[in-house]
C-alpha cells in the first residue's frame, strides 16, 4: 500500500516494496465513463458499470423466467455471441425471480 503523508508532502511505501516495482490504481469500483473520463481522462470501452439502469415494460410482453433467461445467456456465451449473453444478463434484471 502506498500513502501519501500530507504534513511532509512525501510518500511511503509498505514494508517489501522496490524500486521498479509495478503500482497499481483503482479508479473505482462502479465508476461509469463518464466520470472515468471527467476525473481521469480515458474511458473503458469494457467498462460494465457503462449503462444507464432503466425499468421498461413493453405492453403486451409476458414476464420471463429467470432460469430461462439465464440457460439462453449461457447458452449464447458458449456460442460466442457475447453482446447477446450481455443483452440476456441484461434482461435477467427484469426477469421474475
Amino acid at each position: 500500500q502506498l500513502a501519501w503523508d500530507t504534513a511532509s508532502n512525501t510518500k511511503a511505501a509498505a514494508a517489501g516494496a522496490a524500486a521498479g516495482d509495478e503500482v497499481l490504481i483503482c479508479y473505482g469500483e462502479r465508476m461509469p465513463n463518464q466520470l472515468l473520463m471527467l476525473h481521469y481522462g480515458f474511458i473503458d470501452p469494457e467498462n460494465p458499470n457503462d449503462r444507464l439502469p432503466m425499468d421498461v415494460m413493453i405492453p403486451g410482453a409476458r414476464k420471463i423466467r429467470a432460469d430461462s433467461v439465464s440457460k439462453a445467456g449461457q447458452a449464447l456465451e458458449a456460442a460466442g455471441d457475447l453482446k447477446a449473453a450481455w443483452a440476456a444478463g441484461n434482461m435477467l434484471q427484469m426477469a421474475d425471480r
